[in-house]
């Protein structure tokens, strides 16, 4: 017996909210002060830091995603800020 359309749709969301929260990620949640420290830091060891800014929302999971590409894991170091001052902007 399959769901109705409108269940299905429902059970999708559920599962999507479930693989999503749960979802082993390398990014590292800052403040714009720790922000330019690690930025800092993470340059003058050679690493690039990417930085996904954002306000009152989550972090995207496709962000999330690439941020544990086994190819980009030496090399780059992925941050999330929840609402950029006016200079990060």
């Amino acid at each position: 017996m399959l769901p109705k359309l409108a269940d299905a749709s429902e059970i999708k969301e559920t599962v999507m909210e479930e693989v999503i929260s749960n979802y082993e990620t390398d990014v590292k949640d800052v403040s714009d002060q720790i922000y330019y420290q690690l930025g800092g830091a993470n340059a003058r060891e050679g690493k690039i830091t990417v930085l996904y800014m954002y306000e009152n929302e989550s972090v995207d999971f496709v962000y999330k995603a690439v941020s544990m590409d086994p190819d980009l894991q030496d090399d780059f170091v992925f941050m999330a800020l929840d609402g950029p001052n006016s200079e990060l902007r």
